[in-house]
């Protein structure tokens, strides 16, 4: 399954729990008697904490679905940059060579001889071609590697946030553990939180060395004088 969806589905999973132990506080309010009043005090002060930490972790869980990349269409854009170019441009690479070609043999003189010390530098710019699209795929299938990676370790996480919410529900099953609940669920928010940002982290650093190698490549012109596509005439 794509990490995207499973994360997506167990957001889904942790939404319903949230709502039980939702339910779960309520309950343990409703049977509170009287002359224990400071335990439901302890029960709302936690649970109204507990509610901050969960808006700003819907918050938080909304921006990143909301940009969760698209590693289909990088794969199909660095397998277009394979077939549509540097396949095709690398297959007439061999053509710019001495003998391959019909002016090889009805060529002489002074003429032909400058019009073959041009071939190696046509050829070496054809060739180029080739090595900055398989830069170009690298540099994008390193990409997708990293949001896959990163959509990995959001599903882990959010796995190990529903177990703490879960760990809150059974605590908030008496009135003396009730307490508890809301601490142990803003505990895995924390956690949760915590493990998502490395997690973001980590895609970055992927996104910048693709990117560094790609401009690596790219700023490469000893195939191409100033930047050019070398001359085709002396």
């Amino acid at each position: 399954m794509n990490p995207a969806a499973e994360a997506e589905r167990l957001l889904q999973q942790l939404s319903e729990v949230v709502e039980e132990l939702r339910q779960a506080v309520n309950s343990v309010l409703e049977i509170i008697p009287s002359w224990l009043g400071w335990v439901a005090d302890q029960i709302l002060k936690g649970w109204n904490w507990l509610c901050a930490k969960l808006e700003q972790l819907w918050a938080y869980l909304a921006e990143l679905f909301a940009r969760r990349g698209d590693p289909d269409a990088l794969n199909a854009a660095a397998d277009a940059w394979a077939r549509s170019v540097g396949g095709p441009v690398s297959a007439r690479a061999g053509t710019a060579e001495a003998g391959a070609l019909r002016v090889d043999d009805m060529w002489a003189g002074t003429a032909a001889d400058q019009y073959r010390q041009i071939l190696p530098a046509q050829k070496g710019a054809m060739a180029a071609v080739k090595t900055m699209t398989d830069a170009v795929g690298q540099a994008l299938m390193s990409i997708k590697t990293g949001i896959y990676k990163f959509w990995g370790l959001v599903a882990v996480a959010l796995a190990a946030l529903i177990v703490s919410i879960i760990g809150a529900i059974a605590s908030t099953a008496t009135i003396f553990g009730a307490p508890a609940g809301p601490v142990i669920a803003a505990g895995g928010v924390v956690a949760f939180l915590a493990a998502v940002t490395g997690g973001v982290l980590a895609l970055n650093g992927d996104v910048s060395a693709a990117n560094n190698g790609l401009v690596k490549v790219l700023n490469d012109n000893t195939p191409y004088p100033a930047g050019r596509w070398p001359r085709g005439v002396l």
